[in-house]
């Protein structure tokens, strides 16, 4: 995964020194080495505190700048904005009709992420038990 060297590289495009940074993010220096080495993946806390600093997320993530679009879809974007309403409608009504192609599968890895839920999931119903039952 990339996401140390992305990591490092907006930490780097922003300027700050890892002991800078770390300190923003409320984490140890070592804590942000770890990050940046890959060794670890940081928690929620740490992304909130990296991006109130100017550190985009996404890209980190992702690898994908925030408002980055393939060349099409910057084409089509640049057309559709210059077009009249009625083209507009016409191109709605073309992708609305269109079948959705299914999106390339991801592939997570056990250091990627603990849990993956997809789709509507009710757990209106369910209970979680830690521990053992006592004894009475």
């Amino acid at each position: 995964m990339d996401f140390g060297r992305r990591l490092k590289e907006e930490r780097e495009r922003l300027g700050y020194t890892q002991e800078a940074l770390a300190t923003v993010c409320n984490v140890s220096k070592r804590a942000q080495l770890k990050y940046e080495s890959g060794e670890q993946c940081p928690g929620g806390g740490y992304l909130a505190g990296a991006s109130l600093a100017g550190i985009d997320i996404v890209y980190v993530l992702t690898g994908r700048r925030t408002g980055q679009h393939d060349p099409d879809e910057t084409r089509l974007l640049a057309k559709y904005r210059s077009a009249s309403s009625e083209v507009k409608k016409v191109v709605m009504a073309a992708l609305a009709a269109a079948p959705a192609t299914p999106q390339a599968a991801y592939t997570i890895t056990a250091s990627d992420i603990a849990q993956v839920v997809q789709g509507n999931v009710d757990q209106s119903g369910a209970t979680i038990q830690v521990g053992r039952k006592r004894k009475r």
